[in-house]
């Protein structure tokens, strides 16, 4: 008995196994192959297919020939409705007529000759047109094509509708290192034609996709060349490539250049015997340049530079402007049609991007530019200004820190003082230092803000505020400290658990200790009681689990 239940514990567990196994791979995403190689991606694509139907409506020319299923209906003052397939003779069988021969012919030769043969015995009908003959395909028959060189090779059984590219879906295509260019179709042991599946991928000539008939074979030669391209073309991978096959074919296989690209030379990696080199092909020379097995091509953007400076704000057309020489910024503001009204004149910002790629706010001021009363300034390539409009000073910005209650940066607006700032930082905090406020201020010249360089302001006030009458006001960019008196608030802790003396919250000095802080020595080691619990419960389960394992063992296997 004994043995008899381990073995259908066994059974139960192996079954177990299997189900699980098929379930894990029934739901296994879909392997996507990562081939860069170009027309890999038409037999990869699920939502592609290919694949032979049986409704496919038989062309004109398509030959009869044994297995092919014929519908035949007659209609009108007589009738008749079969289905006859044609036998290993080649003939059809017809009740009340007898057999026609009609292998080898097309279908509308064949609906020829049965029609005659319906005339001359059981249908007269047909003759003067009281009853009307139509002949259809049915079912076809199967053909057996070999593929060799393929992803998927073999012998394959299809429809004898089916065409080149149905069996090039159904086989996956190329295999790794075959052929998309020169695919061979073998009829009678003899080349038929060469296939180039490059001319159905670019342009979509169909002209490739050829009707096949029984024991035909098609292989897939392995390639002769490919070579890769990247950056700026439409379409980045490896294309192969026929003898006699230039860059500009490489170009028109990849989409050609993006709108971005370098068209002034193509970097390309050779390969070598003994290594690699790397080589720039001006344009002049792309048209006569035949790459060679395994070239990587790289096709750069264009750098960013742009002949231009911007400009923008309150003038009355905004916008970029062409840089020409001795352009000033006076000479650009009257290019963007003058300030208008509510421009604010007396400072602007030029942003200046250096050719090393520093980044300089020079701030000026226009009015006196524009007046001749300061020197002109004078732009280069991707200078941008920005004119402010007076209720438009969200560029300039004040910052308050230290002890206030509300630190941050503020909005600039013209005439805000320093009591205004204090205000919206919502006052001193405790610990603030009334009389030891500083103001650092950049020190700004005729053209520009100097980041690393700026100067402190003292400025003394009372609780209340009083600053010198008010009359301190703030600049664009002003830092407004407001340092500590010394004043520290008291810290607290607080401690729990098995000590003698818990409590939620106590009063400190950077001395006080932790035994100090329980005021006596614990009657335990301190624990988490948090982790003690868990320790616990996490015994208690394990053991009930323990536990329900052995009943069912001593269950199934005691009795």
């Amino acid at each position: 008995m004994y043995r008899h239940k381990k073995h259908i514990l066994l059974v139960i567990l192996y079954v177990c196994f299997n189900i699980y196994n098929v379930t894990a791979q029934n739901t296994t995403a879909p392997k996507t192959s990562s081939s860069t190689i170009f027309g890999s991606s038409f037999f990869n694509s699920p939502s592609l297919s290919f694949g032979p139907g049986l409704r496919t409506t038989a062309p004109a020319n398509y030959i009869l020939g044994p297995g092919d299923e014929l519908i035949i209906n007659i209609s009108g003052s007589q009738e008749l409705n079969i289905r006859a397939t044609i036998q290993p003779g080649g003939t059809v069988l017809i009740p009340r007529i007898g057999t026609i021969s009609v292998a080898g012919l097309p279908v509308y030769a064949a609906t020829t000759r049965i029609k005659a043969k319906l005339i001359q015995t059981a249908y007269p009908s047909l003759s003067s047109g009281a009853s009307r003959l139509t002949i259809s395909l049915g079912k076809p028959r199967d053909i057996h094509i070999t593929m060799i060189g393929a992803s998927k090779p073999g012998i394959y059984t299809v429809p004898a509708l089916a065409t080149l590219f149905n069996l090039l879906n159904l086989c996956g295509g190329p295999g790794d290192i075959y052929t998309y260019r020169n695919i061979q179709l073998i009829r009678n042991n003899k080349l038929y034609t060469t296939i180039d599946l490059y001319k159905f991928l670019t342009s979509g000539d169909l002209s490739g996709n050829i009707p096949l008939k029984d024991s035909d074979m098609i292989s897939f030669p392995i390639y002769k060349k490919r070579v890769s391209i990247s950056g700026q073309v439409k379409i980045n991978g490896t294309f192969e490539l026929n003898d006699g096959e230039n860059f500009e074919k490489l170009l028109f296989f990849a989409g050609g250049y993006t709108s971005n690209a370098y068209k002034a030379s193509v970097r390309v990696k050779q390969l070598l015997d003994n290594g690699r080199r790397i080589k720039d092909i001006p344009a002049s020379e792309l048209s006569g340049y035949l790459p060679s097995e395994g070239d990587e091509f790289t096709v750069d953007a264009i750098a960013d530079r742009e002949n231009a400076v911007s400009i923008g704000g309150s003038v009355n057309k905004s916008g970029k402007f062409e840089i020409t020489p001795g352009l000033t910024l006076a000479a650009a503001i009257k290019r963007a049609g003058g300030l208008q009204n509510d421009a604010l004149t007396n400072r602007a910002v030029l942003t200046r991007t250096y050719p090393d790629g520093r980044i300089e706010n020079i701030v000026f001021d226009v009015a006196k530019i524009m007046n001749d009363e300061r020197a002109d300034i004078p732009l280069i390539r991707r200078d941008v200004i920005k004119i402010a409009a007076f209720n438009d000073n969200t560029d300039y910005k004040v910052q308050i820190t230290g002890e206030v209650n509300k630190p941050g940066e503020f909005a600039y607006t013209d005439g805000l003082s320093l009591k205004d700032i204090l205000n919206l930082a919502e006052g001193f905090t405790g610990a603030a230092s009334a009389y030891n406020i500083e103001v650092s201020r950049h020190i700004i010249s005729n053209r520009s803000i100097l980041d690393s360089i700026a100067k402190v302001v003292t400025i003394s006030t009372d609780k209340d505020l009083d600053i010198e009458n008010n009359k301190f006001i703030l600049q664009p960019f002003d830092i407004v400290t407001v340092r500590n008196s010394g004043y520290q608030a008291a810290r607290s802790v607080s401690n729990s658990g098995e000590v003698v003396n818990p409590r939620d919250s106590a009063q400190v000095s950077k001395k006080s200790s932790l035994a100090q802080l329980n005021n006596g020595t614990p009657s335990k080691k301190i624990k988490s009681k948090g982790t003690t619990k868990s320790r616990i419960v996490g015994l208690a389960t394990g053991f009930l689990s323990l536990a329900a394992l052995l009943f069912v063992a001593i269950t199934v296997l005691g009795k």
